[in-house]
Formats: C-alpha cells, sequence, structure tokens
C-alpha cells in the first residue's frame, strides 16, 4: 500500500488528476499490471473531487467488462469498491442501464449456481465471485437506486441461504440483509429459509460450522433489535436451534449459540437471571481446567431446580448443559455429569425419554473404562451404583418408561462397547425389581445385539454379560405367547460353556419363570411353533428370523425339565423324528429330510450330555438304531468327506451317551468289519473312515482297539502323511482334511497310551510324535503333547538328549500358536509335559527347564496368567511330591515368584477388579463355573511362592538349607535394590517389590532357631532400610515388624539396636519415628515379661529427649510412645521406674502444646498402628498378606486375600482372633506419605453463593461481535469493525516477542488499524504465540519504514492526529493528554526510539510519567499504556453521549 501511495502522489504531481485516470484507464485496457493499476485508479478517483470531469460511462463498461471475466476475488473487491465511488459521486443516468443488466444477470448466476458452487453453462461468473461482488455493490446501489427488480431478492436471499456455503450466507445477511430490509415480506423469507436448514436431515449437525447458525449470527443486529419484535423470537424452532447448537460437539457452533441465547436474553423479557447463570455456566464449560469449572457447578444444581421444580423456565435447556457435561474434554466433568444425571429427579423432568441426543452421550459416558475404577470399600465402582439408581427411577415412570427402554437398548446395540462398561449396564439392567416393560420390539434388539456384540469379549465378562441380560429379559419381559417365541429365540444364542448351563441357579430361575407363566398346554403349543417354523420356515412370517434347530432343542429340552410339558407338544417332536424310523431301508427317503431330523436329535443329546439326559434318551431310543446303520452305510459309500463327517458327528453325538452306547455296540461287528476293510484301502479318506470307526469302537471294545493302534503304527500311519487325493475334498482344503485325520488319530493314541504303552518302544514313538507335529494340526499337537507326558518322564533315564530336544520342540510349538485362542492350551499342557520331578531333578535337562522358566517369568509379566500354569505346578510337586534341590536355580525361582508382578496400565486393572466382581457374584454368574478369571493373576503367581515358604519345616534339615539360602538371596536382592535407588514413590514397581521381599524375610525369620546368625543380618538390614532408604509405609512397617519380632527373640541383639539408633541419629533424624516405633511395639511385646524393666530402662533416656526436641514428627512419636511405656509399666506394677521418671512425666505433660499438636496427638494414638496391631497375636497370613497393605495404602493387586490360604499347611496362623484390624481405615499420615491424601475440598467457610461469583470468566464482546467473524472464512476487508479510530503504527519495532504481544492488546483494546514493517512477521512462530490468533481479526497493514514518512502525511491530509510516544524535551505527560477520535500512534524502535526525521513531522509526542530509575519502559508495555487509555478515554465520552 506504501508503494501504491508514493507512486500516485508522485505521479499527479507530474499530470493533472484527469490524464492519470484516462492512463491508468489506458493501461488497463492494455491488461498491463492489473492488480496494481486497479489500486492506483481507485486511490485516484477517492482522492478527485466534483469539479474533476471523469468520463464514467467508460469507467463503468470497463470495470463491467473486468468483472464479468474476473476469477480473482481481491482484484473484484478493488473494482467494486470503484463502482461504489463512482456511484456515489457521478451522475446515474450515464450507466444506470448497464448496470441495472449486470446486477439482473448477477443474481441469475447465483441463483442459478446456488447448489452446486459451480459454473453453470449460461453463467459468466463462478459463484463465490458473484456473491461476493453483490455484496460489496448491493448496500450503495440500494441508496442510490439503482436496484429496481426488488422481487429478484427473493429467490437470491434463500439461494445464498440454502447454499450451505458459510461466505454466501454472510455476505447475504450480515451484508446485503440491513440495506433492503424494507423490502416487504423479505425478512420473513429469510427466516423462513434459515428454519428450512434446521430442518433439514443432510446431518449437518455434524459439520463444524452449522449454516443454519452462522445465518442467525449474521442477522443478530436485525433479529434483536429492540425497536422491533420480531415473532420469530418466541418460535419453537428458533430455541431449539439454539439448544441443539449448545449441544453441538463442535465449539464454534456453541460459541455462536451462545452468542445467539446472550442477544435474545438482552432483546427479550426472558428470565434475565435464570438465563444469566445458564450462560455462566455454558461458558464456563468451555474451559478446560477442573479448578475453573468446579466452583459453578453449585450454580448448576440451582438451575436444575429453579427449571424442573419451580419450572421457571422449559425444561429442554438443562438437556444442553448435560450434554456439555457429557461430551466434556476433561474426563472428571463427564464423570461428574454422568453422577448429577442419574442423580436427577426423573419425574420432574417430562420428556426425558424422548431425547436422542441423552442416549448418545449417556452410553458414551458409559463405555469410558476410567469411570469404573472402584473405591476400595465398595464391590461396585460408584458409576455402576448411581447406574443401577437411574434405571430404577426410569423403570418407575408411569408414561413413557417403555419408550426409554426401547430407546435405550436401540442405541445400546450399535455402540461399539467395551466389556466393563457394558457389564455395569447389564448388572444395573439385571438388578431393576420385576415388571412389565419389554415387548416384542425390545426383545427383538436384545436378540441381535446378542447375536452380533459380544464375539470379541473376554469371555469371562462375555458369559456374564449373557447372564445377566437373560436375567434382564426374565425380570421385565410382559407375559404372552408372542414374547415366549423371542425368549426362545434368546435362548438360542446363549454360549452353553460360558453361561446357559442346566445345572446353575440362572437356569433354576429360568425353569421357575416358565413354569409361573405359562400353562403346559402353551408349552406344548409353542414348541409345535417352533418345529413348524424350523422345518417350514415359510410358513411364519411374524419373525424376520429363521428358527435353527438350537432354539428347538433347546426349548424343548427346558420344557422337558420343567416337567409339567404338555404330552401333545412331546408328541409333535415325535412325529418331527419320525421319518429316522427304519431310514437305512428306505431308498427313496429325502436325504434332506433326514439330515435335518438327525441335526435336531443331535442337537437335542448334545443339549442334555452333562446332565439328567433320561427323557431325551427316551425320546430318541427308537431311532437310533436306525440312524446308527444309516450314518454307517452312509460313511461306507460316501465318497464326500462333508457327508462322512456329518454321519460320524451323529455317531459320536450318540456313542458319548452312556444310556445310547449299548446300541452302538450291538453293531460291534459290523463297525469291525468295516474298520478293517476300509483300512485296507489306499486312499487317505478311507483310512480316515477307519481311524474314525475305531474311535467309535474304543467306546466298547477296547483290546480289538489296542490291537488297531499296534497295526497302525507299525504302519507309521501316525507319522506319515498318506498320499494326497483331494478328489474327495469339495469344500475342504488338503490342510484342513489332514489336521482332521491326525487329530482323530492322535486323540486315539491319548486315550489307549496308558494301556499299550508296554509294548512299545517310548523312544521310538517319542521320535514319530515329534515328526507328526510338524505335519498335524493344532488338535492333533494337543494329543501329541499328552501323549509325550506318558514318554518323557521313561526316555530322560535312558535317552536325557532325546527328551531335551523334544522339549524344545514342543516349546517353539507352542509359540507357534501365540495368537490363537489354542496357545493356552499348549501351554497349560507343556507344563505338565515339562515341569515334573523326574526331569527337573536331570542334571542334562534341568538348566533347560529353569530357563524355559525364566522365559516364561520374563513374558508372564505382559502376558497374564503365562507364568501361572508353571508355577502353580512345580510349587504342587515341591510341596507334594518331591522337595527341590538346594542350588541357584530352585532358590532364584522361588526368588522370582515371591517377587514376580509389574505395574499394569489403568485400564488393565478396571479390567481385573470387574473380574474380580464377577467372580464375587459365585453361583449367580454361570461362567464362574468353567471360565478362569484373569484377576490377581500376579498376586497368584506370589501365592506360590508364599505356599512354598510356608511347606518349609524347621525340623527338617533340608528344609532349613532351603531357609538359609532363600534369606541370603532376599537379603541380597534388597541390598542390591537399596544401592540403586533408596527412594521410591508410592506403588511403584520398586516399591512394591520392596515390599514383597520383605514380606517373605519376615516370614523366614521365624523358622531361624534362636541365635542364628542370619536373624541378626535380618535386623541390621531392616534397620539400614529405616535409615538410608526412607522406605514407604508398607515396608516400613514391615522392616520395624522383623526388628520387635527379632529383639524379643533374640535379646542379645537389644545393644546392637541401641547403639544403631544412636548412630542414626546424625544420619537422618527423620529414622527416628520407625525406632521410637519400635520401642513402643517391643514394650507391648514385652509386658508381663521379665525383661520389661530393663527394656523400660534403656528405652526411657532415648525417648525423653525426642520428647521435647524441635523435630514436630518425632516429638509427636515420642509423646505417643512414652504414653505407651508409662500404661505398660503401671500394668506391670515396675514402681521404681515410674517413681524415678515422675518428674519428668509431670514436666511433659504440662508442656506448653504448639498449635494442632493435641489433635495431631490423638489422631497418631489412634491410628490402627498403636491402637490395635500387636507384632505378636497380629502374626497371622491375613494381617501380613492382607491387612498390612490394605492399611499402609499399597494398591489392592498387593492385597492376597485370607481365603487364598484356606486350606495350605502352614506354621503361621491363618487368620486373626479377632476383627479389629478388619474395621480399620488407612490412616491420613499414611495416605499423604502413599501420594493417596483426599484432594482438596472447599473450605466450609465459603458459601456457595460466593464459591459461584468467584468463577474465571473470560469477557466475551457480545455487543460488538459480528456474527463470529472470529471464525468466518472472510477476506482482509471484512475484518472486525469498530468504532474506533486509532491507528498503532509499530513498523519501527524489530523484535517479534514485542509485535505479537502488540497485536493482541490491539485487537483486545479495538484499535481499526496495526501497521507492521512486513506482514511476514505474522507467520513467526515468535509473533503467533503470542498473539493468540489477534492477527485474524484486524486490520494489518505493511509500511516499510522508510515510507512511514509518505504515510504519516497521507494520515494528516485524511484528518488523524499523529501522536509519537517518545521521550522528548517537549514531550506531554500520557495523564494530561487527550487523544483525538482520530489518531495514529508511532511506536519507536527499542533501543533507539523515533528517528529524529521522522519526529518532525509528528504533531505530538506525549511519555508515560517515571518515578523510577530505569530511563524507559518495554516497547510493548508503553504501547498497551497507550492503546489502554486512548480506549479509556472514548469509553467515557461515548457514555457521556
Amino acid at each position: 500500500m506504501g508503494e501504491d501511495i508514493s507512486f500516485v502522489l508522485s505521479f499527479v504531481r507530474e499530470k493533472s488528476l484527469e490524464e492519470a485516470i484516462e492512463k491508468v484507464l489506458g493501461e488497463l485496457r492494455a491488461s498491463a499490471d492489473p492488480v496494481r493499476n486497479w489500486k492506483v485508479l481507485h486511490l485516484l478517483l477517492s482522492s478527485a473531487g466534483k469539479s474533476v470531469k471523469i468520463n464514467t460511462k467508460d469507467i463503468v463498461n470497463t470495470c463491467l467488462s473486468h468483472l464479468k471475466k474476473q476469477d480473482n476475488s481481491a482484484q473484484a473487491r478493488i473494482i467494486c469498491k470503484i463502482l461504489i465511488i463512482i456511484s456515489e459521486k457521478a451522475e446515474k443516468v450515464d450507466f444506470e442501464n448497464e448496470l441495472e443488466a449486470f446486477l439482473e444477470d448477477l443474481q441469475l448466476n447465483i441463483i442459478r449456481q446456488s447448489n452446486t458452487h459451480q459454473q453453470h453453462d449460461e453463467c459468466t461468473i463462478d459463484y463465490q465471485t458473484a456473491t461476493t461482488i453483490l455484496s460489496l455493490t448491493l448496500p450503495t446501489f440500494v441508496k442510490t437506486g439503482m436496484l429496481q427488480n426488488q422481487t429478484r431478492l427473493l429467490e437470491v436471499f434463500p439461494a445464498m441461504i440454502q447454499s450451505r456455503n458459510e461466505n454466501s450466507i454472510v455476505e447475504a445477511l450480515a451484508f446485503m440483509l440491513p440495506a433492503v430490509i424494507h423490502y416487504e415480506s423479505l425478512f420473513e423469507t429469510v427466516c423462513n429459509s434459515i428454519q428450512e436448514l434446521f430442518e433439514s436431515e443432510d446431518g449437518l449437525d455434524k459439520l463444524s460450522n452449522h449454516p443454519g447458525l452462522t445465518a442467525l449470527c449474521s442477522i443478530g443486529d436485525i433479529l434483536f433489535s429492540k425497536n422491533i419484535q420480531h415473532a420469530v423470537l418466541q418460535e419453537t424452532w428458533f430455541h431449539r436451534a439454539i439448544q441443539r447448537g449448545l449441544s453441538n460437539p463442535a465449539a464454534l457452533n456453541r460459541k455462536r449459540s451462545q452468542y445467539l441465547l446472550k442477544r435474545y436474553v438482552d432483546a427479550t423479557d426472558a428470565n434475565v437471571n435464570l438465563f444469566n447463570d445458564f450462560i455462566l455456566v455454558m461458558e464456563t464449560l468451555e474451559e478446560k481446567q477442573m479448578h475453573i469449572i468446579n466452583p459453578v457447578l453449585t450454580r448448576m444444581k440451582s438451575l436444575e431446580d429453579r427449571m424442573l421444580v419451580k419450572k421457571e423456565s422449559d425444561s429442554s435447556w438443562i438437556l444442553c448443559i448435560y450434554n456439555r457435561l457429557l461430551s466434556h474434554e476433561n474426563i472428571q466433568v463427564i464423570k461428574w455429569g454422568l453422577h448429577n444425571l442419574c442423580q436427577l429427579n426423573i419425574e420432574s423432568w417430562p420428556g426425558i425419554g424422548h431425547s436422542d441426543w441423552l442416549y448418545d452421550a449417556l452410553l458414551m459416558g458409559l463405555n469410558n473404562m476410567v469411570f469404573y475404577v472402584r473405591d476400595k470399600a465398595c464391590k461396585l465402582p460408584q458409576l455402576g451404583i448411581d447406574l443401577g439408581q437411574f434405571l430404577q427411577k426410569c423403570a418407575t415412570l408411569e408414561i413413557e418408561r417403555e419408550g426409554f427402554f426401547i430407546r435405550l437398548l436401540g442405541k445400546m446395540s450399535v455402540v461399539p462397547w467395551n466389556a466393563v462398561g457394558l457389564f455395569h449396564l447389564v448388572y444395573a439392567f439385571a438388578s431393576l425389581p420385576r415388571s412389565a416393560i419389554l415387548d416384542g420390539e425390545a426383545l427383538q434388539i436384545v436378540l441381535e445385539f446378542l447375536r452380533s456384540a459380544l464375539h470379541t469379549h473376554h469371555p469371562l465378562l462375555r458369559g456374564a454379560i449373557q447372564g445377566l441380560i437373560l436375567e434382564f429379559v426374565l425380570n421385565m419381559t410382559v407375559v404372552s405367547q408372542e414374547n415366549l417365541l423371542w425368549i426362545a429365540l434368546i435362548l438360542a444364542t446363549i454360549n452353553p460353556h460360558e453361561c446357559y448351563i442346566r445345572t446353575t441357579p440362572l437356569y433354576a430361575t429360568l425353569k421357575a419363570w416358565i413354569n409361573e407363566n405359562f400353562t403346559p398346554v402353551q408349552h406344548g403349543q409353542l414348541l409345535d411353533q417352533l418345529l413348524s417354523m424350523h422345518f417350514e420356515p415359510s410358513g411364519d412370517v411374524r419373525i424376520p428370523y429363521s428358527v435353527d434347530v438350537t432354539a428347538v432343542a433347546r426349548f424343548a429340552v427346558l420344557l422337558l425339565d420343567v416337567e409339567t410339558t404338555d404330552l401333545e407338544g412331546m408328541r409333535q417332536m415325535q412325529i418331527r423324528l419320525e421319518p429316522l424310523a427304519d431310514c437305512q431301508t428306505r431308498l427313496y427317503a429325502d436325504p434332506r429330510t433326514l439330515s435335518q431330523r438327525m441335526k435336531l436329535m443331535v442337537t437335542l443329546l448334545d443339549e442334555v450330555r452333562s446332565s439328567n439326559s433320561t427323557v431325551v434318551v427316551r425320546l430318541v431310543f427308537p431311532f437310533t438304531e436306525s440312524v446308527i446303520h444309516y450314518c454307517l452305510d452312509q460313511i461306507e459309500s460316501a465318497a464326500n468327506y462333508n457327508s462322512i463327517c456329518e454321519s460320524l458327528s451323529v455317531l459320536i453325538s450318540i456313542a458319548k451317551m452312556d444310556d445310547l452306547i449299548g446300541v452302538i455296540a450291538a453293531s460291534g461287528k459290523k463297525l469291525e468289519m468295516m474298520a478293517r476293510k476300509l483300512l485296507d484301502g489306499c486312499s487317505a479318506l478311507e483310512k480316515f473312515k477307519s481311524i474314525s470307526i475305531f474311535y467309535l469302537i474304543a467306546r466298547f471294545n477296547q483290546p480289538l482297539v489296542d490291537q488297531f493302534i499296534h497295526e497302525m503304527i507299525s504302519l507309521k500311519m501316525h507319522c506319515r502323511a498318506p498320499q494326497r487325493d483331494d478328489s474327495a475334498l469339495e469344500y475342504v482344503t488338503w490342510g484342513a482334511f489332514m489336521s482332521h485325520y491326525f487329530s482323530e488319530l492322535w486323540t486315539l493314541i491319548k486315550q489307549r497310551l496308558a494301556f499299550i504303552e508296554p509294548k512299545l518302544n517310548p523312544e521310538e514313538l517319542l521320535n514319530e510324535a515329534i515328526c507328526a507335529m510338524d505335519i498335524a494340526g493344532v488338535e492333533a499337537v494337543k494329543s501329541i503333547f499328552s501323549c509325550l507326558g506318558h514318554l518323557l518322564p521313561q526316555v530322560c533315564q535312558s535317552n536325557p538328549d532325546l527328551c531335551l530336544s523334544s522339549l524344545k520342540a514342543c516349546w517353539t510349538v507352542c509359540f507357534e500358536y501365540r495368537r490363537s485362542d489354542h496357545f493356552w492350551d499348549l501351554m497349560e499342557q507343556f507344563a505338565k509335559i515339562a515341569f515334573n520331578n523326574s526331569l527337573m531333578e536331570k542334571p542334562e535337562i534341568r538348566p533347560q527347564l529353569f530357563g524355559f522358566l525364566s522365559e516364561l517369568k520374563s513374558q508372564g509379566e505382559n502376558i497374564l496368567q503365562l507364568f501361572n500354569f508353571s508355577a502353580e505346578r512345580i510349587i504342587d510337586i515341591w510341596t507334594t511330591t518331591a522337595f527341590p534341590s538346594n542350588d541357584s536355580y530352585t532358590i532364584q525361582f522361588i526368588v522370582d515368584l515371591i517377587s514376580f508382578g509389574l505395574i499394569h496400565r489403568r485400564d488393565e486393572m478396571i479390567f481385573f477388579e470387574t473380574c474380580a466382581f464377577v467372580r464375587s457374584l459365585g453361583e449367580r454368574c454361570p461362567a464362574n463355573i468353567h471360565l478362569r478369571s484373569e484377576d490377581m493373576a500376579d498376586g497368584k503367581v506370589r501365592f506360590q511362592g508364599l505356599r512354598f515358604l510356608l511347606s518349609l519345616n524347621k525340623l527338617n534339615e533340608q528344609h532349613m538349607a532351603m531357609v538359609e539360602s532363600l534369606v541370603e538371596a532376599l537379603l541380597k536382592e534388597d541390598k542390591t535394590m537399596s544401592e540403586t535407588k533408596t527412594r521410591y514413590f508410592s506403588s511403584s514397581h520398586g516399591h512394591r517389590v520392596k515390599h514383597r521381599l520383605w514380606l517373605a524375610l519376615i516370614m523366614l525369620q521365624d523358622l531361624l532357631p534362636l541365635g542364628h546368625k542370619q536373624a541378626a543380618e535380618i535386623m541390621e538390614a531392616a534397620l539400614s532400610g529405616l535409615v538410608d532408604d526412607n522406605p514407604q509405609p508398607s515396608v516400613r512397617f514391615l522392616q520395624e515388624w522383623a526388628v520387635v519380632r527379632t529383639i524379643y527373640h533374640s535379646p542379645e541383639l537389644e545393644k546392637v539396636f541401641w547403639k544403631t539408633m544412636d548412630d542414626a541419629v546424625e544420619q537422618r533424624a527423620g529414622s527416628m519415628v520407625s525406632f521410637l516405633s519400635i520401642i513402643g511395639h517391643e514394650t507391648r511385646c514385652l509386658a508381663d515379661c521379665e525383661r520389661l524393666a530393663t527394656f523400660a530402662s534403656n528405652a526411657l533416656p532415648h525417648v525423653i529427649p525426642w520428647a521435647m526436641a524441635q523435630h514436630f514428627t518425632p516429638r509427636l512419636y515420642a509423646t505417643v510412645i512414652l504414653g505407651i511405656i508409662w500404661k505398660v509399666c503401671e500394668s506391670s506394677k515396675i514402681d521404681s521406674l515410674l517413681e524415678r521418671y515422675s518428674t519428668t512425666q509431670q514436666i511433659l505433660r504440662h508442656a506448653p502444646d504448639m498449635p494442632n499438636t493435641q489433635r495431631n496427638l490423638e489422631k497418631l494414638s489412634q491410628d490402627f498402628y498403636f491402637s490395635v496391631f500387636h507384632p505378636l497375636s497380629n502374626f497371622t497370613l491375613e494381617t501380613l498378606c492382607f491387612h498390612l497393605p490394605r492399611l499402609s495404602h499399597l494398591v489392592c493387586e498387593e492385597w492376597l486375600p485370607a481365603e487364598w490360604f484356606d486350606g495350605v499347611k502352614s506354621w503361621i496362623p491363618c487368620r486373626n482372633t479377632n476383627g479389629q484390624l478388619a474395621d480399620c481405615q488407612p490412616a491420613e499420615w499414611v495416605a499423604r506419605a502413599a501420594g493417596g491424601a483426599p484432594a482438596f475440598t472447599q473450605d466450609d467457610s465459603v458459601s456457595p453463593a460466593m464459591a459461584v461469583r468467584n468463577v474465571q470468566k473470560k469477557i466475551t464482546p457480545w455487543k460488538q461481535m459480528l456474527p463470529d467473524v472470529n471464525s468466518l472464512v472472510v477476506s482482509a476487508s471484512r475484518k472486525k469493525t469498530t468504532t474506533n479510530d486509532l491507528i498503532v503504527i509499530a513498523s519501527l519495532v524489530d523484535r517479534v516477542p514485542n509485535l505479537g504481544g502488540l497485536c493482541r492488546t490491539c485487537e483486545v483494546l479495538g484499535v481499526r488499524d496495526y501497521v507492521l514493517s512486513s506482514l511476514r512477521i505474522t507467520e513467526e512462530k515468535d509473533f503467533v504465540s503470542l498473539s493468540v490468533s489477534a492477527e485474524k481479526w484486524i486490520n494489518v497493514l505493511e509500511i516499510k519504514p522508510f515510507q512511514l514518512v509518505e504515510y504519516v502525511k497521507q494520515l494528516k491530509l485524511e484528518g488523524y492526529t499523529v501522536v509519537g510516544a517518545e521521550q522528548t524535551a517537549s514531550s506531554k505527560p500520557l495523564n494530561n493528554f487527550t487523544f483525538p477520535k482520530k489518531s495514529a500512534l508511532i511506536l519507536g524502535h527499542e533501543k533507539e526510539g523515533i528517528p529524529v526525521e521522522l519526529i518532525q513531522h509528528l504533531d505530538v509526542c506525549v511519555e508515560v510519567p517515571q518515578e523510577g530509575i530505569i530511563r524507559s519502559m518495554n516497547v510493548h508495555v508503553t504501547g498497551a499504556i497507550f492503546i489502554w487509555e486512548y480506549a479509556r478515554q472514548q469509553m467515557e465520552l461515548s457514555h457521556i453521549r
């Protein structure tokens, strides 16, 4: 801009203005440097007076011709400014027709392109340029009367609004509409178009800039005018639009909605106090920090009461707050929102069940695992409790509870749930009181959910979820024949291994529900209906699902278990099975019909295999023989692998039923002949048939099978693949067939190996088994592993190298299946194979086995339960079968067990806590019967190590040698950790390992004989740790306890204790609290003992000085310990000692108290450690493993329940004789030391009103806010307008941070223009970090320092007073200077200030009065002071006016 000004000024001096304009027009016609020439023409026309003769028609035609082919919006804006000047200064008759035609064409362009924003065949100007031109020129053309066709605007405005283009909407409504607002029905048309945007179903709410909100903000000045009360403000859609914006996930939409609401409250007679509070809450929720948000939460509760109870406003506004809470960026805010939503009085909130967003936000919050952190005192997390209460209130709604649960279930079915959140939701469902709510629609949703949503979840939680959903369905379903059909379909989706188990209380509840609500006749009718729907699926269209055979069989078995089944239902079942009678003799029977009936028969048998099966066996028995013969014929004749497998599955299902095995045995001769004949065949399929038939024969004729196995092994069938033949494998790969082939074969060998083993060569069979693993599938590998368990102990004596290579091969195979579910079965079997005493004590094999254990321990810290199999297996052997060798392998393994476990992630811990809660449900959750849980997996490894320690016997020399080795290893490990790091954070890995080591040491300490040197070593290590390590409370308690018990059992070590205490004073005074605690506990242990007097005599001189010490904490401890000593001596009647220290006792008793001393003394005295805990009577596993870590605020993963030790042989008592410790809670000082101090709570002296009043709040300039122009993509010329006329010129300032800070100050205080030496400065990192985007919202100009003189002259011509912030001889003090409205402030260089040559052109120099020694202030600070003073003066003048 500076170059243009200098160019124009120099040009005008040489030629007249008229000639200059003509020359520029000539260059424009020649297309020479168009951008520069348009700018120059604009400046020339701006400065031209009325006396200057201008060819306006020529200029207009030139402008219009360029606009029609223009695609540069910046250049188009300059041309529009020229047209505006011409229309204002010239006679319109010269060019009126041209402009009117151009405007008409422009409007048609916009209408045609509004939906696509693409160039239309009949359009000459692109859409964006057209809207820019129209918005710039329309206000002036309307003012000058050149817009004749007003009706066209009724099409243009809706077109620009419906374009959903943000620029178009702002241009139409913020810049064009005010000029034509007086046109009839135009504003109504605009409002209708905006309403259509909000009623559209095109997903506009998902946009970060909702076009409807942009439009409403753009017409804000018109809409909220106090002169005219528009009807739209009272319309429902307008209020809903604001609410939708306030609830929108995009911050920009929320900000615009807040602007609209604020303007609405100012312009109407709305409840100002109520909505101001509401706006305060919504604005504060835009912050991220909890300390800012927390104070307004009280105000929110007040809003709930005023809107929901007192009905001061529509309750839908509360939904906006909760939607914002539940979608907040701070998870603590979401957690608070969930808690309070669950506490709401639902009855006072009509229509809550119809708010779709509520379900989305609620379920999104419930699906966040971090909200389910469990309070140690509760079984359920707080959110789980809240959710149960909320759903119970919803279930009591009289009008809309059915709709609420249908919507909730529908939304729940589409959420990608994590298992923890889903479990707590369905647990809340299952805890609802019985009520008739769920009907066909809801049950269908439940069915779809069970079929599709649970496949990827953890088996234990998946089983628990299925059981709880079934509980919920039984409690809440409307009893009807149609709904019973849905129940039958739901039962078919439940996993029989995880949930649907016929011996559980849940199944008994299901039977009782069927029996109570339906008659035997209804049972039979439904069974008949299910049979019809299964076998003739097209016969009933009411259920949009096919009824599979599992649904029929499972429901039939259920009805049989209810024992009230109508005979008609069973008769229909028999009729359906009737085609199976004599099926082997009916040559023309339909194979499809027979296959369906056999599947039903097999499914019935599978459903009852695990429990009472008499009735089902009686039902299928008449058809069994014919089915067996039919299947055998099919196997013998079929050449298709799939058909053979179907027939085999039927025979295997029959063979597994003890009541039906006799029927198969009756066909034994036929089976034998078939098997022999097929075995002699050449094809792989024939051999597969033979193996499968022998598998059936093994159920009733084992000698024959043993003979076959010998023959098969001699033919090497078990380790060599048969000749490949794909002809019979239509839909199965050769690999899948071979997997099945070897699986059947090795399963047969596994079953009979124990009986045929004496006749085999173990080494040869072992080699063959290893070869077979390379070609067999995983199911066969499992059987091979079982066989290796028999073979390896025999081979290890004769050929240990073969055993070693076999174990390595098994290890490799296991980890080949690491990513599959088979891995766990293989690892469990590997533990049984490898870790048996005969192998572990073999010198050649022992190193490799312990190498496996080391690898399992390393990987087991990340793969839960991986180490558990081996740990439990080995400890079982060592504690029951054979005691291990006392070598480095054994010792290191035990130490690894004792110290095992890393710190798990928070989400993992929440998952473990949920699994533990599932386990606590016991029989209520059928999954607990068959499935293992991963909760406390690491703790169970440590339990195995402690179980071994408890098996040691002090009377056994071998055991005592092991004790000595373990104590040495544990002390060495503790010393290494202390040398590495002396202080650990609470519950860190180092802290946990330290705790585990000392737990083992204090247990082993009790086995050491009196006077043993290691007792002194343990005591020395404990005292050293107390002095040097500054241990965490749990470790400190154990170390103090170890010292107390050592001194009690070894009196000769008392002198060592006193000496160490004396030395510790110089090393760390803080360690005195531990020594004082030891003295107190030792005194209590020696009560009624002869040693008490001696010990107390030595103790008092050590304790009394600390009762008068400077250190506050040791002084407290000493006072409490003295109280214990006095009390014990009084009860033991040691009068001489009491008399000797009576004076001291009186002095201490009457010593002046420091502030809070008495209160802290009471707290310390009441602490469990001094009030309840006793080192001797509480020396139990319950205290050591559970209560001590709990009361020392150690994380709950370190608490080993006493129940685990029930049945474990131990010299340490399992449980305490009383429950006093169980009633204790961690002391406050322990919580602080462990990093678990309670969070800051508001002082009771601060009232809720005061707390809310003191909210941090960012000022939002609502009154001056253009339709959220801060975020609209508009040109620099459309940046925020201001009533101030201050220009800040900072071209001389060269430090970028100062310029960035000044830019922010200018934007906040409304400066018109901010002048820099280069616009590139605004892109620098230091500028942006201080300006925080202010450069986007004010006009930033570029004037080079050498152009300042000319720029100042131009400003003076425009009427500006140029003020320099500079100290000169004639400077005026700022406090005495009055700024003119049109002021330009020049800031100087940081060091040199304003140059002398520029000062000469200033109107005045002003300085800030100073009193200090420093010569001047920072230029940013100086500029801010000047800008604020200008703004202050203008605000005062505005107030006076």
